[in-house]
């Protein structure tokens, strides 16, 4: 089905995105992306990283779901992490890094010249085809599906659709204006007290022996956390302005609206969701999934991928490919002219709760796919619903 695609490169490129507060030149984020075009009558495909990361992270996944979908797939890398950075060192002086940040730069990405090519969608003939919704599927985990959720929630004209892999419900220590009551918002450069505290936290975070414990600690195939990913993560951080960027990060605001929210609002522009969870995420428990799927009304696929923890699309690619390409076809019938309806190749495998599928992912382990009701299975999951609703 393609979802087996070997590791490819995917081409990269960079466009150039002014932040809030710029006060130098623009700075060159970085993006890759796989497909020719891909097929015109359906959106692109934009994975969003969790923090930390960078868009090695998706290396398993961008080429596969290209090659099974016909779709462009892209990724990118937030300001400050991965290959995103200012030219100059000074050209950071007067940004506010944060969760605010990265929702403007994904909206500025969203509105560039890359993807307005790539959504430039062929429309054929009104007769035959169906309206379709202009814009990118999202997919992000962790952090990128909070982000997305933002966009989602804001600017629902850019999205076509929204899968969200462990997503956190939350961010930040501090109000949205940023932490204001230790004499500092977030806005660089950052003054020493607060510098040398990010410094120091920063310095451990990315130490190789702390990146290593704290990937077995939220990867349920202890093989899936190795020494690549290791260094890959290590040198995204390894940039000299690392610390500043870490420390207005840590310093910054949350989002004005809370996560549960942001999906209602998404929902209500009658964007199409779906929620994908590793069962074995430490730190976003499927409780977290079973909330977020109960303020849709469980209108929304609810899938949990078992044994599969924090990062599904990296840890269980395979399964993850073929759950997003699953989701995606049934995208596809809003697409397809109606007289073609006939090429669609089978009904979803995950079309009602209760359906599963189980493939054997990298490393030889079998994982396994299934859509959810989202009632409650255990006395934890039975006080969180009494306690949230």
């Amino acid at each position: 089905e393609g979802l087996t695609a070997p590791k490819l490169a995917p081409r990269s490129g960079y466009w150039n995105f002014r932040p809030p507060g710029a006060a130098g030149a623009p700075v060159p984020c970085h993006y890759v992306v796989a497909g020719d075009e891909g097929r015109r009558e359906v959106p692109p495909v934009v994975f969003l990283p969790g923090f930390g990361v960078g868009t090695f992270h998706y290396e398993q996944n961008i080429e596969a779901v290209s090659q099974a979908t016909g779709r462009q797939v892209f990724a990118i890398d937030w300001l400050g992490q991965g290959k995103s950075w200012p030219q100059n060192r000074d050209d950071l002086y007067g940004l506010k890094l944060g969760i605010e940040m990265w929702c403007r730069q994904l909206i500025d990405f969203l509105e560039s010249d890359v993807m307005q090519r790539a959504t430039d969608i062929d429309e054929g003939s009104p007769k035959n085809r169906r309206p379709s919704r202009r814009g990118s599927v999202l997919v992000g985990n962790s952090l990128g599906g909070f982000v997305a959720s933002m966009v989602a929630a804001r600017r629902p004209d850019l999205v076509a659709g929204m899968g969200l892999l462990n997503p956190t419900p939350f961010w930040g220590l501090w109000p949205p204006g940023g932490a204001s009551v230790t004499g500092w918002d977030g806005t660089l450069p950052a003054p020493e007290w607060h510098l040398a505290l990010g410094s120091a936290w920063f310095d451990t975070l990315r130490n190789p022996a702390t990146v290593q414990l704290m990937l077995s600690q939220v990867y349920a195939s202890q093989e899936r956390c190795d020494d690549a990913l290791c260094r890959d993560i290590v040198a995204a951080a390894s940039r000299e302005e690392g610390a500043e960027v870490f420390t207005s990060i840590l310093f910054g605001g949350r989002a004005p609206e809370e996560f549960d929210d942001l999906l209602v609002a998404a929902q209500s522009s009658g964007i199409p969701l779906t929620l994908i969870y590793g069962q074995n995420d430490p730190w976003v428990v499927p409780v977290w999934g079973q909330r977020a799927h109960r303020r849709l009304r469980r209108a929304v696929p609810y899938i949990e991928l078992e044994p599969s923890g924090h990062c599904p699309h990296h840890e269980s690619p395979l399964c993850t490919n073929a759950v997003l390409v699953d989701w995606l076809t049934t995208l596809d019938d809003e697409a397809i002219p109606s007289e073609q309806q006939s090429r669609r190749l089978r009904r979803p495998r995950l079309a009602a709760p209760g359906d599963s599928f189980t493939i054997e992912d990298t490393g030889g382990h079998h994982v396994t796919a299934t859509r959810i009701d989202g009632r409650a299975r255990s006395l934890t999951e039975y006080l969180a619903e009494l306690i949230w609703g």
